[in-house]
This record gives structure tokens, C-alpha cells and sequence, in this order.
């Protein structure tokens, strides 16, 4: 988080992004999103 503070604007947003859509495509994301939906506890590996 710090890095972000200490780089451009333009470069943080395009670190936020990358390292965003590596948590979006994980597998707890998907389990956490689909038991969210499903209003059930989530079962992580």
C-alpha cells in the first residue's frame, strides 16, 4: 500500500489493476462470491 503513495497517479491505478484482477480470478474469490449469492457460508480450501 505504500508503494501506491509514493508513485504517480497513472501508475498506481495501473498497479491497483493488475494486482486487483489476480485476487478477482482466485478461487476463493469465485467460492466467496458464489456463497455470498447463495447466502451461505463459504467453504475455502
Amino acid at each position: 500500500m505504500r508503494a501506491g503513495t509514493e508513485m504517480a497517479f497513472e501508475d498506481a491505478c495501473l498497479l491497483e489493476a493488475t494486482l486487483f484482477g489476480l485476487c478477482a480470478s482466485s478461487e476463493e474469490m469465485r467460492e466467496g462470491t458464489a456463497a455470498f449469492l447463495e447466502k451461505r457460508p463459504a467453504r475455502f480450501r
